[in-house]
């Protein structure tokens, strides 16, 4: 059949001329330029190839439609097009692909009854339904973004990017500046939003909204940690260290008393009320244990202080020739309680 008259069936939405592949309005049509003999073969090309993909896929045999249909969409991207691809590519299993090409006839068809519309709808569910979605934002526009090292466009991207369900490895790339990767879990019908920071100056700090977890004080890649948050670091662990030896003493100063109590001490052994010095027992031990789980308690949170302050001077290096070191510790033995802190710059 020939393109100039013909009116070709389409799979889904019956009987659809395709003279929109090549043809403009006759308004158009006065003002332009006569076609390419070029871009008039690819528009028969594409018709050919639009032929067969019908022919197989009216046949059932949808693994060759898509085939046909895709090489079509090659040589001329159309809605109509787009439309049976989209269908051909949903009965193979490719439901990523067939959502790419059902959303792209829903946004470009002209001319289309609200039955084939909402049959397109229906079919992009379906694929929507199998396949997850990333939202992606760069820092840098012009970046090159990637999914899987496929490229997807450039920063800043318009709308949301298709995944096949699974962990997705999502990249920028941008000359002079560098590149940065992240890799997201993303589920069948699930959503996940990916932020990527390319930083132009070196020790430039990522902002707080892109890297969960840190904050604007946090120190910055290159640069040396504030020393007043060493100090103020080692300050807070050394109250609770100290804070852990005092009760530690106060542990052993009733651990003490109630031993003398429990041996019937002189008051006891004088015949006092035996109850009242149970009491008077029963007390201090209740005593003991506090102050010696107020004293492990301390020690811990001095630990977390400790390692707390070691973990953020060391999250980033100081400048070539220096040197710094930060430790924090604490012992406790039967003879012996007590803390270092240990820094230098």
């Amino acid at each position: 059949m020939k393109l100039s008259n013909a009116c070709r069936c389409s799979v889904i939405l019956g009987c659809v001329c395709l003279l929109g592949l090549a043809a403009s309005s006759p308004a158009t049509a006065q003002s332009a330029t006569a076609p390419s003999t070029s871009a008039a073969g690819q528009s028969a090309n594409a018709t050919e190839f639009y032929d067969k993909g019908v022919t197989a896929a009216v046949q059932g045999r949808w693994e060759e439609a898509r085939t046909a249909f895709l090489e079509a969409w090659r040589l001329k991207q159309h809605w109509q097009i787009a439309v049976n691809l989209g269908q051909a590519e949903l009965n193979v299993g490719k439901s990523r692909d067939a959502a790419e090409h059902l959303s792209y006839f829903l946004r470009e068809a002209t001319g289309i009854g609200p039955a084939d519309r909402k049959h397109a709808e229906e079919m992009l569910a379906q694929a929507r339904a199998k396949v997850g979605v990333l939202w992606i934002s760069v820092n840098q526009p012009g970046a090159e973004i990637f999914v899987d090292g496929a490229v997807v466009g450039k920063a800043p991207l318009e709308g949301e990017v298709l995944v096949e369900p699974g962990a997705r490895v999502v990249e920028a790339r941008l000359q002079g500046v560098g590149a940065v990767k992240e890799t997201r879990e993303i589920a069948a019908g699930g959503e996940g939003k990916v932020d990527l920071y390319l930083a132009s100056t070196p020790g430039k700090t990522r902002p707080a909204a892109l890297l969960p977890g840190l904050n604007q004080n946090s120190a910055t890649v290159g640069e040396r940690p504030k020393k007043s948050f060493i100090i103020a670091g080692a300050t807070a662990g050394a109250i609770a260290a100290a804070g852990g030896i005092g009760f530690a003493v106060a542990s052993q100063i009733k651990k003490s008393a109630s031993h003398d109590l429990e041996g019937l001490s002189a008051p006891c052994r004088a015949g006092a009320d035996t109850s009242e010095c149970k009491k008077q027992f029963d007390k201090l031990q209740t005593q003991k244990m506090t102050y010696a789980w107020s004293s492990i308690g301390s020690f811990v949170l001095a630990g977390a202080i400790g390692v707390g302050t070691v973990v953020y001077s060391l999250r980033s290096s100081p400048p070539a020739g220096t040197k710094k070191a930060t430790g924090f510790d604490f012992f406790l033995s039967t003879d012996k309680i007590g803390a270092t802190v240990t820094t230098s710059w």
